[in-house]
C-alpha cells in the first residue's frame, strides 16, 4: 500500500535510497524566495510625479527585490506581493499597513507569472531626489481615503516585511531594515535577522 521495501539490514535500504534519489536536485524546491541586491537599485530614474492636479518629472532612486521561483519544473502563476508589516524602531510602534498590492518592476501590474527556475523584480520602494520621504509603488486606489494606501515613510528606522503569494506555493516573507536619513544617498536597506 505504501510501496514498502523489505530489507534484511541497513545496507540494503541505503542502496535503494541512493538509487531512488540519484536524480534529485537539491536546488529544486517548491518555493519562492525574496532577496535584495544593491546592484538592483536604479539611481536617477526620471519618474512621473503627481502633485495634486499637476504632473512633473522628478529624479528618483528605485529599490527592487529579486523574486525567484526555485522550482525548476513548475511555474509560479498569479504572483502578488504585499508590504505586510511596517514597524517604526524609533517610536517603537507598529504602523498600520493596509493590504494593497505592490507593483512588479517594469510591467506596471500587480500580478506576474514567474517561469520555472525564473526570476522577476518587484518595486520595493523609491525616494525622490528633492524629497526626504520613502514611497511605495502600489496599486492605484479608486478612493481618496488614505487608510487604504501604504504610508509614506519619513526620516527614521523601520522594519518592513514583504510577502509574495503564488498559486501552488507557500507564501514567502522577508524582513528588512530600512533606514531613511532624509537623502537618497543615505538610504539603507538591509536584510534583518532578529537573532
Amino acid at each position: 500500500m505504501y510501496n514498502a521495501y523489505q530489507f534484511e539490514d541497513g545496507t540494503q535500504i541505503l542502496r535503494v535510497l541512493e538509487k531512488e534519489t540519484q536524480h534529485w536536485d537539491v536546488n529544486n524546491v517548491n518555493e519562492i524566495s525574496i532577496s535584495y541586491d544593491p546592484a538592483t537599485t536604479t539611481r536617477s530614474e526620471p519618474t512621473l510625479r503627481r502633485k495634486g492636479e499637476t504632473r512633473d518629472q522628478a529624479l528618483a532612486d528605485w529599490y527592487h527585490l529579486d523574486i525567484v521561483n526555485r522550482n525548476k519544473f513548475k511555474h509560479a502563476l498569479g504572483c502578488l506581493a504585499y508590504m505586510t508589516r511596517i514597524f517604526d524602531l524609533e517610536e517603537k510602534a507598529e504602523i498600520p499597513t493596509p493590504t494593497n498590492e505592490l507593483i512588479w518592476t517594469g510591467i506596471g501590474d500587480i500580478t506576474a507569472n514567474i517561469m520555472a527556475d525564473g526570476r522577476r523584480e518587484l518595486d520595493a520602494f523609491f525616494i525622490y531626489h528633492d524629497d526626504s520621504v520613502i514611497h511605495f509603488n502600489q496599486r492605484p486606489l479608486t478612493t481618496g481615503i488614505q487608510r487604504y494606501r501604504l504610508p509614506d515613510l519619513p526620516e527614521g528606522r523601520f522594519l518592513v516585511t514583504d510577502t509574495v503569494l503564488a498559486t501552488g506555493f507557500e507564501s514567502c516573507s522577508k524582513t528588512y531594515l530600512l533606514v531613511n536619513d532624509g537623502t537618497p544617498e543615505g538610504v539603507r536597506f538591509d536584510p534583518y535577522n532578529s537573532k
